[in-house]
């Protein structure tokens, strides 16, 4: 019959039409055929839609996932960083306190030549002792845990998103949510470098403040030729006699340093603050831009669904 036009398939039908008592028979038969068909068709259809819903309910259960991934893991981030910029700004605390608390009346009673290794000793370990450092140790032991519970927010998180990106694989949209993807892990990489700045940043303030202790004596001599002209020419007379001269000068300078380095510190913290929470919204603005990618996909009215390939 596959070559048959309308009207021959028609007539063959009339021909095969029984007459008389199997008319009936005959009908129940073509009922029976179709109704079967139909069922099948229905049941195939139902299946279908079944396995869409399904599909569907395990795409939405996975959205909701990476919303509350999305908050988890930002808090994990600020926990982790909370943690690691008090580590070090209170162990550029305890530099400060050790050097305001140098003896220069000591430092100048031994040899010119060990002077600094001294210094460097006496540093250490006042800033060891110290108030400021026990606390640095504190919040060193809970980087540790909040390091170990990041690197697992972040594993999830990413296999939600590469979960999510199976659903469009071989669509259209793949390409789009693909690069909002990947402008995660981006963010992602540029909120962990803030690490290293965090580090250099209160590194270098540390640098400057040893350098500067170091140059005490030198600038206590300097402002007290200021003050008595003829020092300089009287200076090599003093002897033993000189920490003496100088020290009042440098007990003032060890002081405006040391509230000059504490602003310095107190003012890094601030800054490496402000940076962390830049890294903590750029990462939450890509992944809600991720987010909202899916949930205007899923919104999308029935005149759009041709565009794509569910």
């Amino acid at each position: 019959m596959i070559g048959l036009d309308l009207n021959q398939t028609l007539n063959l039908v009339l021909q095969l039409q029984p007459t008389g008592q199997q008319q009936s028979s005959w009908y129940l038969a073509i009922g029976a055929i179709f109704g079967a068909a139909l069922t099948g068709g229905l049941n195939i259809l139902e299946d279908y839609w079944n396995r869409k819903r399904d599909r569907d309910d395990d795409r939405n259960k996975l959205i909701g996932q990476l919303k509350g991934q999305k908050g988890l893991t930002l808090q994990y981030y600020a926990f982790y960083f909370f943690s690691y910029i008090s580590s070090e700004y209170l162990a550029c605390l305890s530099t400060i306190e050790a050097i305001y608390a140098i003896d220069y009346r000591h430092i100048y009673s031994i040899p010119e030549g060990e002077r600094n290794k001294e210094i460097m000793r006496i540093v250490n370990n006042a800033r060891e002792e110290s108030i400021e450092y026990k606390g640095c140790l504190k919040y060193n032991e809970e980087l540790h845990k909040w390091k170990e519970e990041l690197a697992k927010s972040n594993k999830k998180l990413l296999i939600i998103i590469a979960s999510l990106q199976n659903y469009y694989s071989g669509n259209s949209a793949f390409s789009e949510f693909d690069k909002s993807s990947k402008q995660i892990e981006i963010a992602m990489d540029t909120y962990a470098q803030l690490e290293q700045t965090i580090k250099d940043e209160f590194n270098s303030i540390t640098k400057d403040i040893i350098k500067k202790a170091n140059q005490i004596p030198q600038d206590a001599y300097k402002e007290e030729s200021k003050i008595d002209v003829t020092l300089k020419d009287r200076w090599a007379t003093f002897g033993n006699k000189k920490i003496e001269i100088l020290l009042p000068r440098i007990i003032k300078l060890q002081h405006a340093h040391y509230l000059s380095n504490i602003e310095l510190a107190e003012g890094a913290q601030n800054e490496v603050k402000k940076k962390r929470e830049s890294a903590s919204t750029n990462l939450n603005d890509k992944i809600e831009t991720l987010i909202n990618q899916y949930q205007k996909r899923i919104n999308r009215k029935w005149w759009q669904l041709w565009k794509a390939t569910w």
